[in-house]
């Protein structure tokens, strides 16, 4: 699972990371499901949207990305997931038309599940790694820098081009973003996670399954977990 950032709740308005929303700010607690039920009513398009649209749109990325680069990544940084994961990141970055790339930084993982975490407010990618595991690059580390590296994509236009197309989509995903303890298959199917996490997959079918380090075992492994993407 990968965070997602919000506010601290001692912070004002002013002063906290939703400010640059303008309009766009959180509902107070005790509204916050009648709003959500409401806006996905009221937007299918961000909150059930269209994965055939969405996925043309990841397909556009996809198409840009050297295989000969990432495969060169893969081999020269393979046993080392925390050089590995920066030069992946910055690739992405560049690929993904980002202007100033996420400096990178790693957590012990607290909760089963962490796996990543872009925040805006500092422009940081943060990976959570698990005491027990070895060096290498693994497969959930790959899928979680492509999949944070689009969310910085996503929190640039929400922030930056609000002219873009998808920037009020963005920011309006974001002010009633669904948790996953919230309702499990809203968090996975909303368009702010569904685009990250299947551009973050299809990336590691595409790019990372062929003359490199990482185990076989991982590819069956993502075979098993992922559905066809455009269906």
């Amino acid at each position: 699972m990968n965070r997602f950032e919000k506010a601290p709740s001692s912070e004002s308005p002013e002063t906290n990371s939703w400010a640059s929303f303008g309009e766009i700010r959180p509902d107070k607690p005790h509204s916050r499901q009648k709003a959500i039920e409401e806006q996905r009513a009221k937007y299918p398009e961000i909150f059930n949207p269209n994965k055939r649209e969405m996925y043309s749109r990841i397909e556009q990325f996809l198409e840009k990305i050297d295989i000969d680069e990432v495969q060169d990544i893969l081999k020269n940084y393979g046993d080392n997931y925390r050089i590995c994961s920066k030069e992946l990141i910055s690739h992405l970055s560049s690929v993904l038309r980002l202007k100033n790339p996420p400096r990178v930084a790693f957590k012990p993982q607290e909760y089963d599940g962490d796996e990543g975490l872009y925040s805006y407010r500092n422009n940081t990618i943060t990976m959570f790694y698990q005491r027990r595991r070895g060096m290498d690059m693994t497969m959930e580390d790959v899928i979680t820098a492509a999949h944070e590296t689009w969310h910085a994509r996503q929190a640039l236009l929400a922030h930056e081009y609000k002219s873009h197309p998808d920037s009020v989509l963005y920011r309006r995903n974001i002010k009633y973003y669904i948790e996953p303890d919230e309702d499990y298959d809203g968090y996975k199917t909303q368009r702010y996670e569904w685009e990250a996490e299947n551009f973050g997959k299809e990336f590691y079918l595409r790019f990372c399954t062929v003359k490199s380090k990482l185990p076989s075992s991982y590819i069956k492994q993502l075979g098993r977990k992922i559905k066809t993407l455009a269906s």
